[in-house]
């Protein structure tokens, strides 16, 4: 068989079966190192505290009541003591007054996304995604009903270029049938209501630390997204998942500002009529079995949230383990196990690292970030290699996995030689094991494409 017939009957194999959906379609056998997991070890999640904080909220002295609170249907947003507390918490971690007007719970955020689909959107919406993304981001917005226009929004090192975005945005802004913001409708045109929660246009983005590429969305793209959003009605979905998981120690640069960016709903200056949602778990922060997380919005958006059927008819989502949110935050023990993951997964990226540096070939590019953090490496290989022809042969020799980057641009098909790979759920002898092998097997294939 010829090497473009296998690749060939690769991508078409890709197309239909496309990437994993869920963490434990990635584990095919015990022998395979899979640096596509991107997800804690499991000696990394916190059994004993979760003991602990079980023990303080159900203690035998606790108010019967309180708790026998949390075993009912909920406020639609979430216990209000709960949501207070999160505030706090929030307050102190971002360094800005969070509101608990400003909050809902969710269920984490593929369901928060979801549910914003359902909440925000109609047929006529059409959906704008980072390009690359994450992976099952896409797939939530395609399996709604509405078969939605999809366009992706370019990236470089510095995040979403916002150029791309303004002229996708303008493309396609008369055909919506709206009036700018603050302008008079003209013909044919009606003036945009954000209190019917139907906007024209909504944006998937993970501006921190992004997977697949852990890049991280500048600040002034920030600020110049958020006003994108209010003139063109543009609804933005920001994945705030790894803000808090940075590893500034991590080959620090000594011109660069270590610290993280403020979150894009920071810069929406609005809090009533706001266009930016902050969708965020404590998936990646505490243990992802809790399947809890929040929304911090403008309250026309948390009263949409508030309104919607799921929440009327269920209550607060998981109502139960946010009681367990409130000694998680107030002993310091979620705060204490962040900074346990940091330093775990520090020591990983690094270990990885020094590991890639020291066996990739020359023509292979590790994306390095002006600041690390999240879960993930991104390598770019040279121009016209295959990474997902190269990961079935890296699977089939070398018992090692990792995500192609063709998966992470389901619309525009593109970064088909690129290679993501997840440093946080081996521990350091088993990467180093991984990588290497990886690293060994594209020396091969360099020797073998310079013989050609």
């Amino acid at each position: 068989m010829t090497t473009n017939a296998l690749s060939a009957i690769l991508h078409n194999l890709a197309d239909q079966a496309g990437p994993p959906r869920t963490l434990y379609d990635t584990v095919t056998s015990p022998d395979l190192i899979n640096l596509n997991l991107g997800a804690p070890s499991l000696d990394l999640l916190p059994a004993e505290v979760m003991r602990l904080a079980c023990a303080e909220a159900w203690k035998e002295t606790g108010d019967l009541n309180w708790q026998r609170a949390f075993l009912q249907y909920g406020p639609q947003r979430g216990h209000g003591e709960v949501l207070e507390e999160l505030a706090r918490w929030l307050t102190g971690k971002y360094q800005r007054p969070v509101s608990s007007d400003h909050l809902a719970l969710t269920t984490g955020c593929s369901q928060s996304i979801f549910n914003i689909i359902a909440l925000f959107s109609d047929q006529n919406t059409t959906i704008f995604l980072e390009d690359p993304t994450y992976f099952l981001a896409y797939t939530v917005f395609t399996s709604h009903a509405t078969k939605f226009e999809v366009v992706p929004v370019p990236t470089d090192d510095d995040g979403m270029i916002m150029e791309h975005l303004k002229r996708g945005l303008e493309e396609r802004f008369a055909s919506k049938g709206f009036s700018p913001r603050n302008e008079t409708p003209g013909p044919g045109q009606k003036t945009f209501n954000s209190a019917t929660g139907r906007y024209p246009f909504i944006l998937y983005c993970n501006p921190t630390f992004n997977n697949p590429r852990s890049t991280i969305l500048h600040p002034t793209r920030r600020q110049r997204l958020v006003e994108l959003a209010y003139k063109y009605h543009l609804l933005v979905v920001c994945d705030d998942v790894y803000d808090f998981l940075s590893y500034p120690e991590v080959e620090p640069l000594p011109d660069v500002d270590p610290s993280v960016p403020p979150v894009v709903y920071h810069f929406d200056t609005d809090k009533e009529d706001g266009r930016i949602i902050s969708n965020c778990t404590f998936s990646k922060l505490f243990g992802p079995g809790m399947r809890l997380g929040w929304v911090e919005a403008g309250k026309t958006i948390i009263e949409r949230f508030q309104s919607s059927a799921l929440f009327i008819s269920g209550g607060s989502p998981n109502q139960l383990t946010s009681a367990l949110i409130l000694p998680l935050i107030r002993q310091g023990l979620l705060d204490t196990h962040i900074g346990v993951l940091r330093e775990k997964y520090a020591s990983r990226l690094r270990c990885m690292l020094t590991t890639l540096d020291q066996g990739l070939p020359k023509g292979i590019k590790i994306l390095r970030p002006k600041v690390w953090g999240g879960f993930f490496v991104w390598i770019v290989l040279p121009d016209g290699w295959d990474a997902l022809e190269i990961r079935a042969r890296s699977v089939a020799e070398k018992k090692v996995a990792y995500a192609p980057g063709i998966w992470f641009a389901p619309v525009s098909k593109g970064s088909t030689n690129a290679i993501r790979l997840a440093f946080t759920y081996y521990d350091e002898p088993v990467l180093i094991e991984g990588t290497k092998k990886l690293c060994e097997l594209l020396t091969t294939i360099m020797a073998e494409k310079s013989r050609v």
